[in-house]
């Protein structure tokens, strides 16, 4: 969004791509509200995702360190991570709907991107055993 307003100025998309901040993620709903609808409600809850995504990503295993001889808290840390990532991937579903919503507008989907990328990904690396498709087109 910030590179369309830029008018495709070079540097505008990069210097955008920053997710992982609440500071950001104001900044982008509000972009987004000016080509969508998007629920003031989002805010706060896509705000608590990138709470649970950076205390996953900064020292959560080395805070829990200690922990780790533990077999019981080993045990209670293994819930308490897939407790965060589930609430991560419950607001990148959320996320995901409204791109499509964004994508619409300009004739694409996340189908659509995550084929093309597939696609492109099996191009460039030919014999891939990762499941993406490998024929050139």
């Amino acid at each position: 969004m910030a590179h369309e307003r830029a008018g495709s100025e070079e540097g505008a998309f990069t210097a955008a791509w920053d997710f992982h901040s609440k500071s950001t993620l104001g900044r982008l709903l509000n972009s987004l509200r000016e080509q969508i609808e998007v629920p003031e409600e989002l805010d706060e809850y896509l705000g608590e995702g990138i709470d649970r995504r950076n205390e996953i990503v900064h020292g959560y295993l080395t805070k829990n360190a200690s922990r780790l001889a533990d077999p019981k808290a080993r045990l209670e840390i293994e819930a308490d991570l897939v407790r965060l990532m589930q609430d991560v991937k419950r607001r990148d579903i959320v996320v995901n709907k409204l791109l499509d919503a964004l994508f619409e507008k300009y004739g694409l989907s996340n189908a659509v991107l995550k084929s093309n990328a597939d696609r492109l990904w099996g191009y460039f690396n030919p014999g891939d055993d990762k499941g993406h498709e490998t024929e050139h087109h």
